[in-house]
């Protein structure tokens, strides 16, 4: 049993929890799973576009190798702006 569902259903304090932890009895606190970035598409679009210019990569796979992604990522950033209204 995880330490917070201990402590709701037993009603003991954080030093017997910390015991029972250490000892094994009990599982530590659970983590909270890490937040993924928001990646901003349009951003990273024109991010996209300025270095085929500036580099003169004449194809996505190109600028994929460079940047060390896939051309089907390169693609789906650059289509996916285009197919969004605005």
């Amino acid at each position: 049993m995880h330490q917070e569902r201990v402590q709701e259903v037993l009603g003991l304090s954080e030093g017997d929890i910390s015991r029972l932890c250490d000892r094994g009895l009990i599982l530590p606190r659970r983590k909270m799973p890490a937040q993924k970035p928001k990646i901003d598409y349009e951003k990273l679009a024109r991010n996209y576009r300025e270095t085929m210019d500036r580099m003169r990569f004449v194809s996505h796979s190109d600028l994929g190798r460079h940047l060390g992604v896939s051309r089907v990522w390169v693609s789906r950033v650059l289509k996916g702006v285009k197919q969004r209204p605005g």
